[in-house]
């Protein structure tokens, strides 16, 4: 241990190449360009605080690969008639690597690294619960957007669209390479040994030089060498990630009309709907065939109005006010989790194992659970009536000039969120009994709480969770 242990150099190389071109094409046409190219290397660079409690090969390597293209054309299509199209077209390339292990380490983890190990207090080695990473993230990004403006006598109009196309290869497989953790504590009847440490110095002992199968670990009698671990093994099974692409489609129209000299109205509408991947028939778990839903929200239409009024018509005092509907989109990683984690089986799936050192699966440290070990999975799914969130906004604003350059303004402003994204455990019981908790301290000191609590066996006992 102490050999793992220590100072570490570590480092971030950052170069940026950031060439932009302005070309007037004629009269009536400017084209812009702007291209970013980020590289950064950081071997050993992903803990970034002064002090860690990681081993000196537990910190891992951090590089980043980002290019983005942006594309702009102004075009004056007649006097009264402008025309903007944009293009973007990008890379967002991020990947980290474990570190080899150093000498003394077991290496029965993935890649000949060694599993992490935890042990008390924090410190820990081995590959880190993150790693390996293919690829986290890989998203690749086209998009097309172009608005039209229109004046007409006291009108100006502008409608437009914006199409994006993004395709994510993500890689994340958590604690593909195992977790032992070590986490016992001071044990005072043996003159405050520590007991989490001592443990593994005897499940380390035996993976040098195996112990006969009757030497009992250092806290407990129940437990043997090589399953001394008090705390939980986890291991990740499954795929490492999948190909996910998503499609945004917007569009928009508004119309900026000068009733009188004092008032103006502002009239919108806006569309946005947000495509994703089908469920693949084989990513469909036949007991759940809720698994095969799918965020198909058509329905987010967004109105928008505004207005701007001089009271006296002499520019010292106006009200303005506005409202509207916004939608936001769900984010491709929760898309993502939602088709990762569907199928009862590692080939197409990911699932975690947690388990102690004295269920029939948990291995012996420093070995791995074999891949095909049957556990009982946690499935993810969209409700079918999904939509996406929805916000309404609504403000309003008095403004007087008091003095000259003095103003004084009052304003009211609203908002209200709705289908705001909520997981929800559908396989759970209800409570199997209730217990009392009393609060200590503070300004609810005495007071009795009535909790439920969840001890009972699974709606459906073949899965864990089902969000």
């Amino acid at each position: 241990m102490n050999s793992i242990s220590g100072t570490l150099p570590r480092r971030g190389d950052n170069l940026i190449f950031l060439p932009k071109v302005d070309w007037h094409l004629n009269g009536k046409n400017t084209l812009t360009a702007t291209y970013n190219d980020l590289k950064w290397n950081s071997p050993a660079g992903i803990q970034t605080q002064a002090t860690n409690t990681r081993a000196k090969d537990n910190f891992g390597d951090d590089f980043v690969r980002a290019r983005f293209l942006n594309v702009r054309l102004a075009s004056t299509l007649r006097s009264t008639l402008l025309n903007e199209f944009r293009f973007q077209w990008g890379r967002d390339f991020e990947y980290e690597f474990s570190q080899p292990p150093l000498p003394g380490e077991p290496n029965t983890s993935v890649g000949g690294r060694s599993p992490q190990t935890f042990i008390t207090n924090g410190f820990s080695f081995g590959i880190p619960e993150f790693l390996e990473r293919v690829a986290f993230p890989d998203e690749r990004r086209k998009q097309f957007a172009d608005t039209l403006t229109w004046t007409k006598g006291n009108h100006t109009v502008k409608a437009g669209a914006d199409i994006n196309f993004v395709k994510d290869i993500i890689n994340n497989l958590r604690f593909s390479g195992g977790e032992f953790n070590y986490n016992g504590g001071t044990i005072a009847a043996l003159g405050g040994v520590n007991g989490g440490l001592n443990d593994f110095i005897v499940d380390y002992t035996n993976f040098r030089t195996p112990l006969p199968g009757t030497t009992t670990c250092y806290s407990a009698t129940t437990r043997f060498a090589g399953k001394c671990y008090s705390g939980n093994f986890n291991q990740g099974f499954g795929v490492n990630g999948l190909v996910l692409s998503t499609r945004d489609l917007n569009f928009f129209v508004q119309d900026d009309w000068r009733v009188s000299p004092r008032l103006t109205m502002n009239l919108g509408y806006r569309f946005e709907y947000q495509r994703n991947p089908f469920n693949d028939p084989a990513r469909v778990n036949s007991a759940l065939p809720q698994t095969g839903n799918r965020v198909s929200d058509k329905n987010n239409h967004g109105p928008r109005i505004g207005f701007a009024y001089d009271v006296k018509g002499d520019g010292k005092t106006s009200i303005r006010g506005g409202y509207g509907i916004y939608y936001s989109r769900v984010i491709n990683s929760t898309v993502y989790q939602a088709l990762i984690s569907t199928v009862l089986g590692a080939d197409v799936a990911q699932r975690q194992v947690s388990v102690t050192a004295t269920s029939a699966i948990a291995p012996s440290y420093p070995n791995l659970i074999p891949p095909g070990t049957l556990t009982t999975p946690s499935v993810n799914y969209f409700a079918t009536n999904f939509q996406l969130p929805r916000i309404h906004q609504l403000d309003a604003i008095f403004e007087r000039e008091i003095a000259r350059n003095t103003v004084v303004s009052a304003s009211y402003m609203f908002s209200l969120g709705q289908y705001l994204p909520n997981f929800v455990d559908v396989n759970e019981p209800g409570p199997s009994a209730f217990v009392n908790v009393s609060v200590s301290g503070g300004p609810f000191d005495g007071r009795i709480y009535r909790t439920p609590i969840f001890t009972g066996p699974r709606i459906i006992p073949a899965f864990g969770q089902i969000q």
